[in-house]
């Protein structure tokens, strides 16, 4: 099985979890949905920001266009990509408990 299904696959699972596991962590810890949502963009954000930089995600090699220098990064779509994220993240979050993981997930399929 090639790596890139296999994560595909991954991605999914615990994407399609993240509902379940707020009700779940909410039961045992009583944690705010938004300190959650904090600490899940905190601690996946530097990484996803690396794999941009480090181009691997942006252009093939055959791309005449490379981002080398740390100046030349389109930023400004990666900010606002990024807010975007979190406020899916804080809205899904505060969503579950309110309206329960069926709910929420079906709105956000």
């Amino acid at each position: 099985m090639k790596i890139s299904l296999f994560l595909i696959c991954l991605a999914a699972v615990f994407w399609g979890t993240s509902g379940t596991t707020m009700v779940l962590m909410t039961q045992v810890a009583p944690m705010h949905p938004l300190v959650v949502a904090f600490w899940r963009l905190a601690i996946s954000s530097p990484f996803l920001l690396l794999c941009a930089y480090t181009n691997k995600l942006l252009t093939s090699s055959t791309s005449s266009t490379s981002f080398t220098s740390f100046t030349s990064f389109p930023w400004k779509p990666y900010l606002g990509l990024g807010a975007c994220m979190a406020a899916y993240q804080a809205c899904y979050f505060l969503a579950v408990p309110l309206a329960g993981v069926a709910v929420t997930a079906l709105v956000s399929i």
